[in-house]
């Protein structure tokens, strides 16, 4: 802070070179020509416009909230009018019955109805004049167009299509009106949990509930006046009504425990009508069951069940339409009063703000302006001045800090004097001191400096010191730098006889190597022949053992010869004995025949003396010996074949037992060719044996000559390294003993002691 103090007012003080004076405030921004109380209401704008701004949105939403929720009023003061149409509109379809069914007063029941309808849709188009943004005057025109239909046909068409028409006329037109005002209105919107059920159960679930009822009601009065005369479309459309309007019930108690557990003070109110509905709903839907199933229902009785079901139903509807409308009323009074609260809540903060603000700026401005004054006499060189200093802020630290500053200043000034008296002092010293270096620089080092008593002594004193160091450093560089020079040139000696004796070393490793692949060749010639060697053995092994296996498939195809030739020769022998036997048999079939013939001859004779009696013995007789003739004609052809059959047989065998004989020779011989080539099987093994041996001999020496070439060529190769990096020594010592020289060269430029 005194750096800045003395920069500020070192242009007044007596002495100091004059200094231009600065005008930053004049040159800054635009922030820089504003006042701080300007700036402070700046800063209070930059905070208080986003705020106003977000409370301005937060107001409007409140607003919106508040609109919407007026919006949600609006669509349910539709809903009474609509459901008193609904009502009316049954009333009127139960009357038009009950004047087909001949009902006293009936007629009168018709046009209260009507009235009725005719006033409650007069009352929606008032609504819809005050709330036109709802859009449902066409809506309306359209209800009330169908409904003058209705009313008009009413009378015309039967009783079970009233029922029909009514129940459209609710649906398509009640219904969707319905929910035109509800979605046009927001309800449908409703971010609440239990006003969105209980306008589920207003909207959606009752009117649908109360037209199941009331077309029951009605389809079940058309059949009780017709004597309880069903048609099948009657029971399914009373079953298929039935459940629905059962379904319904229980969708209806549903969304009504919803919304009680959603605001429990409902349970006394819309919590108790929904039970009292659900228990007079069900004595009606039982009455429809037993009536559906051909029970005997009184008449009076369910017409009251049935009265008491609707009426139940409607309070039902209108403590919903309550619930709802009073839901709603409370949401629109609490967002109003919350929007009250906000807005004074906004305004009061925004005046205590103003109020502060204004505190607080003049707490600021007031000792800033104090401050800036003195500053500016400070500039002036008003150096006996002195702040009030009214608080602890940063504005009265900066206030006690200036006048510290001032203070500081003042005794400044007063050891400037003595300073500059000391600084003149100082400086010829420092050009003594100057000269002496300037000798010593230039290689003197036998000069010293003066050492004074003042500040400059103590760094004299050390240059001394230091050049006293240096001049015996330099002596002993010098000293070393001629020992260097002298081991240089030793070295030069040493290293020109390690290159002789490497070179020397490099030829005799060639001369070695070249030996070396001469033999590593003589010996891999070898021993490709003794490879060539090795597999010609085992290829004439592999013919013997060919052969030999050659000759013993023979001797077995011989001896199966053999085999069969000699069964050839027993079964031509058998035949032979076979013909023999022949003969014989044909030697006693010739006797046979010949001692036929002289039958047949003796018969002729015997039947010749008989005369006619023995005509026809005779004629057999005579056939009897022409058959024995011919008998002995083929036994003679046979006998003489057979006679030729074994004359071949004998031959047959007579060539068989040659040929026996010539294959047991051949047999022999094969045998004893077998064992000469198994002999020479034994003698190609040990060929290949002693072959692979030699193989195997000179593959390992070609292994090991290789081996002692390459050992050969690591020798030259090392030789050779040997004798670069010997080389490469004798370089680095010759570079070693120039830059010996090269430096006591330089070192003899300098003047040392002695």
């Amino acid at each position: 802070m005194d750096s800045h103090v003395d920069q500020l007012v070192g242009a007044t003080l007596p002495g100091a070179p004059k200094r231009p004076r600065m005008k930053a405030a004049r040159r800054g921004s635009w922030l820089g020509n504003l006042r701080v109380g300007q700036k402070l209401v700046l800063i209070a704008l930059s905070f208080g416009v986003p705020i106003s701004a977000l409370l301005t949105a937060l107001v409007a939403q409140q607003q919106a909230n508040i609109t919407f929720t007026r919006q949600e009023l609006n669509g349910v003061q539709f809903l009474t009018p609509l459901e008193g149409v609904r009502t009316a509109a049954w009333q009127h379809a139960v009357a038009a019955v009950g004047v087909k069914n001949g009902v006293a007063n009936a007629d009168q029941d018709l046009e209260r109805a009507a009235a009725s309808v005719d006033a409650n849709i007069k009352a929606l188009k008032a609504l819809s004049d005050r709330f036109p943004r709802l859009g449902v005057t066409n809506d309306l025109e359209e209800l009330e167009l169908n409904w003058s239909a209705l009313r008009q046909s009413a009378i015309l068409l039967s009783s079970r299509d009233v029922a029909g028409a009514h129940a459209a006329f609710d649906s398509q037109q009640l219904s969707k009106l319905t929910r035109a005002v509800a979605d046009r209105s927001n309800l449908t919107l409703d971010p609440s949990i239990a006003s969105r059920y209980t306008m589920d159960i207003v909207v959606n679930k009752l009117p649908l509930l109360r037209q199941q009822s009331s077309s029951l009601q009605l389809l079940a009065d058309t059949v009780l006046a017709s004597g309880g005369k069903f048609t099948l479309e009657d029971r399914i459309n009373l079953s298929t009504q039935a459940s629905a309007a059962e379904e319904l019930l229980g969708q209806t108690m549903e969304s009504v425990q919803v919304a009680t557990a959603a605001t429990p003070y409902l349970k006394t109110t819309l919590g108790k009508t929904a039970d009292e509905a659900r228990n007079k709903a069900q004595p009606f839907l039982q009455g429809i069951r037993e009536l559906v199933g051909g029970g005997n229902v009184n008449r009076a009785s369910f017409d009251k069940t049935s009265q008491s079901s609707a009426q139940a139903s409607l309070a039902l509807m209108r403590s919903a339409q309550s619930a709802l409308t009073n839901e709603l009323t409370d949401r629109s009074m609490a967002l109003e009063r919350q929007r009250l609260v906000t807005l004074l809540g906004v305004t009061a903060v925004l005046l205590a703000a103003f109020a502060m603000l204004i505190a607080i700026s003049r707490a600021i401005s007031q000792p800033l302006g104090q401050l800036a004054g003195a500053a500016r006499a400070l500039g002036r060189g008003n150096l006996n001045l002195r702040i009030p200093v009214r608080s602890n802020d940063e504005i009265g630290v900066v206030a006690g800090t200036f006048n510290d500053a001032v203070a500081q200043l003042r005794e400044v000034e007063h050891k400037n004097a003595s300073d500059r008296e000391e600084a003149l002092k100082l400086q010829a010293n420092i050009s003594e001191f100057l000269d002496v270096t300037m000798e010593i620089a230039e290689g003197n080092f036998t000069k010293r400096g003066r050492v004074t008593e003042d500040v400059l002594g103590n760094v004299v004193d050390s240059i001394n010191l230091m050049v006293e160091e240096l001049e015996g450093v330099l002596k002993q560089v010098q000293r070393a730098s001629e020992a260097v020079n002298v081991g240089a040139g030793s070295m030069l000696e040493t290293t020109d006889e390690i290159v002789r004796g490497a070179e020397v070393t490099a030829q005799q490793t060639v001369r070695v190597n070249e030996r070396v692949s001469e033999v590593t060749t003589n010996i891999r010639h070898m021993a490709e022949s003794a490879q060539a060697s090795a597999s010609t053995a085992t290829a004439a092994l592999q013919a013997s053992q060919q052969g030999q296996q050659a000759v013993q498939e023979t001797l077995g195809g011989m001896q199966n010869i053999r085999r069969e030739v000699q069964g050839i020769a027993k079964r031509i022998k058998g035949l032979g004995d076979r013909s023999l036997e022949i003969q014989e048999i044909v030697d006693t079939i010739s006797r046979i025949s010949s001692q036929t013939n002289l039958l047949a001859l003796n018969a002729a004779i015997e039947a010749a003396g008989a005369g006619e009696a023995g005509a026809r013995f005779a004629v057999v007789a005579d056939e009897v010996r022409k058959l024995a003739e011919n008998s002995a004609l083929a036994t003679n052809r046979i006998a003489t074949l057979i006679k030729n059959v074994q004359a071949e047989v004998q031959e047959v065998v007579v060539s068989v037992e040659d040929g026996t004989r010539e294959v047991e020779a051949g047999y022999r011989v094969a045998s004893t060719a077998g064992e000469r080539l198994s002999e020479i099987g034994r003698l190609a093994q040990r060929s290949a044996d002693l072959a692979r041996i030699i193989s195997e001999g000179t593959q390992a020496q070609v292994r090991g000559v290789e081996k002692v070439g390459e050992s050969a060529g690591a020798i030259a190769q090392i030789a050779e390294s040997s004798r670069l990096s010997v080389q490469a020594g004798r370089e680095a010592a010759e570079r070693l003993r120039l830059l010996a020289e090269d430096l006591n060269g330089q070192l003899e430029r300098f003047r040392l002691s002695s």
